[in-house]
């Protein structure tokens, strides 16, 4: 659909005491194409438009559907979502063959691509973000073979001169 504003965001531990996860709701809007409307109703875009492509009726508000959908894939701000529920769809008519469109998401913050997870500091209830990260020192888990003590050991040996 393309980009879209965040109108609200809330921010709530799910799950049971003891493996509690973060998850987040969040409002958007963005503005799209008629043909998104085929998706609710094929005679929609005939209904709410006349033929050159001005609104039918400037009092209508916003056409509401219940649909919820799951399992769907969020890319935002540089990060990849997975397992997100889709639902409280509102369509907006605008002249020009647009519809505004607001929708909710919601999703576990945690879930990465691949089904990794970011890493949660202790006493934290968010992921550290990258310049928070290098501020505070708080580095991300290595992957593969080497571990954190082996990198320690390569830092030390670069900062005296060794090889």
């Amino acid at each position: 659909m393309g980009n879209a504003t965040i109108l609200h965001l809330n921010t709530r531990k799910e799950g049971p005491e003891d493996a509690q996860e973060l998850a987040v709701d969040l409002k958007l809007k963005a503005t799209a194409d008629v043909m998104i409307t085929r998706y609710f109703d094929e005679q929609l875009a005939t209904f709410v438009f006349l033929s050159n492509g001005a609104v039918r009726n400037k009092v209508m508000g916003p056409i509401t559907f219940a649909h919820e959908l799951e399992s769907y894939r969020l890319d935002m701000v540089g990060s990849t979502f997975t397992g997100v529920r889709v639902k409280k769809f509102a369509l907006e008519p605008k002249d020009g063959f647009k519809v505004g469109v607001t929708f909710a998401v919601s999703f576990q913050a945690q879930r990465r691509r691949g089904g990794a997870r970011r890493r949660v500091p202790a006493g934290r209830d968010r992921p550290v973000p990258d310049a928070e990260r290098q501020r505070t020192g708080l580095r991300r888990r290595q992957r593969g073979s080497q571990s954190r003590q082996h990198l320690r050991r390569r830092r030390r040996r670069a900062a005296s001169g060794g090889a």
